[in-house]
């Protein structure tokens, strides 16, 4: 369990790497709806570097409904998010010089000055937001795979079987998804 928690820890620090750029859609404008949900470019761009927010949408929109999908089920995720926040919620002190605590603060630091923000108050209320999906996307898939039959340890096994149930979910509600702005293809 701890395992695939700290996959999901691993893919999320992966994108958030890079620096700001336009990207020609005002914060307001629509990304996509979700069941009724709507997911702003102002909220993407508050979760990933600019360059990053249009290869995003599609992620994010199988995020919202995962989250849609676990509440619905009821699924507890309080201790799990508290757990992260606490332990994750901070911005790493400046004095600590490792690739992580430097990446995470560029990110952070960069993040902020895009929104106006102090790196500290953003990094926090980045952890939360991210700590929520990340726990309900875990809940929901555990929920939903029967893991005891799963080689965790076989990374590559696991993320098919999921990716398959996302994509299953997704096709499910198609009729329900309306993603509104699409990354060109270059």
């Amino acid at each position: 369990m701890l395992k695939l928690f700290k996959y999901a820890c691993l893919i999320s620090l992966l994108l958030i790497v890079g620096c700001t750029n336009d990207i020609g859609h005002d914060d307001d404008a629509i990304a996509a709806v979700v069941r009724g949900e709507e997911i702003t470019i102002g909220d993407l761009r508050f979760l990933y570097p600019d360059e990053k927010v249009l290869e995003m949408i599609e992620g994010t929109v199988k995020v919202e409904l995962v989250t849609q999908e676990a509440k619905r089920l009821d699924l507890d995720i309080s201790d799990q998010t508290k757990n992260r926040v606490e332990q994750f919620g901070f911005l790493p002190p400046g004095d600590v010089e490792t690739p992580w605590a430097n990446d995470v603060r560029q990110f952070a630091e960069a993040q902020a000055e895009k929104l106006d923000m102090d790196p500290d108050a953003y990094y926090e209320q980045y952890v939360e937001i991210t700590s929520e999906q990340s726990a309900y996307m875990t809940a929901y898939i555990e929920g939903k795979l029967d893991i005891s039959n799963i080689d965790v340890d076989n990374s590559d096994a696991f993320n098919e079987k999921a990716n398959q149930l996302l994509d299953d979910l997704m096709k499910q509600y198609e009729d329900e998804i309306d993603i509104r702005i699409k990354q060109s293809k270059d």
